[in-house]
Parts: structure tokens; C-alpha cells; sequence
């Protein structure tokens, strides 16, 4: 079983004589990933694996459109459930 913390202290944001005077607050997302391997043969293997990206579900936006882009709102991804398998020889 593996995890990772990930900290974004919030890009810089404002438009015109404020450009970069404000911020994006600051987000922290956690994931887990755990990983089982099934031996097949000598040199074969199975792997299975389950991933959760966003434990706690946090909302959370990371680009609020101002400055130079689109002008839109991007926010990070919810909780997010992922299988994996893979065979190796």
C-alpha cells in the first residue's frame, strides 16, 4: 500500500495593475494505491491494483480564468476510483 500528499500553495491570479496581487487558495490532495502480485510461473506475473485519487473529495480550484487563457474556472478532479491489472513475462 503506497500514498502521496500533494500541497498546491494556490497559482498567482488578478488582472491588469493587479496582475499576480492575489492567489488561488491553497489545496491539499490525498491518494492511495494499493497493489497485489500473483507469481503465474518463474518468470510470469499478475498484477492487480487499486487506486483512489482524491480521498477526502476535497473541491478545489487551481486556475481561477484571470489573466492570460480562456477566462475560465479549472478545478481539480473529485474522487476518482481506478482497477489496473497487468501481466508480465
Amino acid at each position: 500500500m503506497t500514498g502521496q500528499m500533494v500541497y498546491g500553495s494556490g497559482l498567482r491570479t488578478g488582472d491588469g495593475a493587479n496582475a499576480n496581487a492575489f492567489h488561488v487558495p491553497s489545496h491539499t490532495v490525498y491518494n492511495v494505491s494499493i497493489n497485489h502480485v500473483v507469481p503465474i510461473e518463474v518468470s510470469h506475473k499478475l498484477l492487480f491494483g487499486f487506486d483512489v485519487i482524491n480521498l477526502l473529495d476535497q473541491t478545489y480550484a487551481y486556475n481561477q480564468g484571470s489573466g492570460i487563457g480562456f477566462g475560465v474556472t479549472h478545478y481539480g478532479m473529485p474522487r476518482s476510483f481506478f482497477f489496473r491489472t497487468a501481466y508480465t513475462f
